[in-house]
């Protein structure tokens, strides 16, 4: 019965934000068609794009590092040399991200000033 109850209510904590979230999709489809996504015809357009991409590519790879470090230390069970290993992969992506994220904004104000 303890499980049944533990279940029940992380599902209805896990998908409330969801439902929330869903009222707000009426206009989704046309906010969608008006942004500009793919590539452009011009070249600083098309660069910036690009480089969008593939930062919000590693943004996301870097995410999914702190989160698999956080399980292997949830997983460690107080084995030192896990622990270990998983502070160090958070702490890598958190600095990787830092890294990211600098050269997402060198990247976006050299853009603008080119002309996109």
């Amino acid at each position: 019965m303890k499980k049944i109850i533990t279940i029940i209510i992380s599902l209805s904590l896990l998908l409330s934000p969801a439902v929330g979230l869903a009222q707000g999709l009426k206009d989704a489809g046309s906010k969608l068609s008006d942004t500009q996504v793919g590539l452009s015809s011009d070249l600083p357009g098309t660069a910036s794009n690009v480089v969008n991409i593939v930062f919000y590519l590693v943004g996301t790879l870097f995410l999914l590092l702190v989160i698999y470090g956080a399980f292997v230390w949830l997983k460690a069970a107080g084995r030192e040399e896990e622990i270990n290993r998983a502070k160090k992969i958070i702490y890598t992506s958190v600095i990787g991200l830092i890294v990211v994220m600098a050269s997402y904004a060198i990247t976006n104000f050299i853009l603008s000033r080119t002309g996109k």
